[in-house]
């Protein structure tokens, strides 16, 4: 009974982002007048801050960031992660004919940061330096309150008005400063009880998914006309996008000066985009213009896990041969 019972408990760890998601968008599907009354009442900002202090409060302090030390692997970092892999997913998506609101959020997420935490798990799973993955995931998330709204000017002006400078002005109010924060308090505990661990593993969790309540109801209709074929012609193109970048990535480690295990990190968390940033920038700037664009960055973060879970095991029995 213990067993199954922890089978369960790992299944939902494994998945919490993606059950968050669907937790906050089907009782917003349910009950669409109140998630419209609760995204006018100005709800979001400060949700979304929530979710990044918890973040910041995940942060282990007992972790080293002596960034200086590994400027090498972060100039690759920033390179790989907000030049190289926006560029393949343009080339991609540019021959995809997919619906302009499927294109933004394929795109969109392509203009984030590495994840904040899958990112350096599957690393660790797969052989890699765990050092070097917290190294590449600190430094491209803070970079991403100033290169993201960048990106997403250059790749989706076509598409989208907004404000650049008001985006990263927002970026750093609701995500930057939060994560700080969070930060900052972690470091003052001297101890952190297992009640404590338990609140900031799913308190952003419980954030995120009420931004995607308050967020997706008054979309309820062009929601549900999204149809199954659609849906897996965004999972085989996000498959393409993620599995170029990892190997072009993988390659370009094995011929740098980055040690093995270095290149495994670089590869892995490069390749990975976070979800709860691509939500956070959708939900202030782009839900009423692009209502369904959500359900392709979500597709690519599932696509993204499933197959690097299966690659780390692969490159982890290839490495103990």
């Amino acid at each position: 009974m213990s067993t199954s019972k922890d089978k369960i408990l790992k299944f939902i760890n494994s998945q919490i982002i993606i059950i968050s998601v669907i937790a906050g968008t089907l009782p917003a599907l349910a009950f669409p007048e109140v998630s419209e009354t609760w995204r006018l009442a100005g709800m979001t900002p400060w949700l979304i801050a929530g979710v990044f202090l918890c973040q910041g409060l995940g942060l282990n302090p007992k972790e080293k960031i002596d960034l200086s030390h590994n400027l090498k692997i972060i100039s690759f970092g920033i390179i790989a992660s907000f030049i190289i892999f926006p560029l393949i997913a343009y080339g991609v998506l540019e021959f995809s004919h997919l619906s302009p609101d499927n294109y933004f959020g394929l795109m969109l997420i392509s203009c984030m940061p590495c994840t904040l935490v899958s990112g350096i798990v599957i690393a660790d799973l797969a052989g890699g330096d765990r050092r070097s993955a917290l190294f590449i995931t600190i430094a491209l998330n803070c970079c991403a309150v100033l290169i993201s709204p960048i990106l997403i000017s250059i790749y989706l002006s076509s598409s989208a008005e907004f404000n650049t400078l008001s985006m990263m002005q927002k970026l750093a109010l609701t995500v930057f400063i939060p994560a700080l924060c969070g930060w900052a308090l972690r470091k003052q505990l001297k101890c952190v009880g297992k009640k404590f661990s338990y609140t900031i593993r799913y308190a952003p969790v419980l954030f995120l998914g009420t931004v995607i309540f308050v967020n997706t109801g008054g979309q309820k209709e062009q929601i549900l006309n999204v149809s199954l074929k659609e849906a897996l012609y965004i999972a085989l193109l996000s498959a393409v996008i993620h599995l170029a970048a990892l190997f072009l990535f993988h390659f370009f480690s094995k011929h740098s000066s980055l040690t093995k295990p270095q290149g495994i990190s670089f590869s892995i968390c490069c390749s990975q985009k976070t979800l709860p940033l691509a939500i956070a920038v959708w939900s202030a700037h782009f839900a009423q213009s692009f209502p369904t664009a959500l359900i392709a960055t979500m597709i690519y973060h599932l696509i993204q896990i499933y197959l690097d879970s299966f690659i780390a095991q692969k490159w982890a029995n290839k490495n103990k041969k």
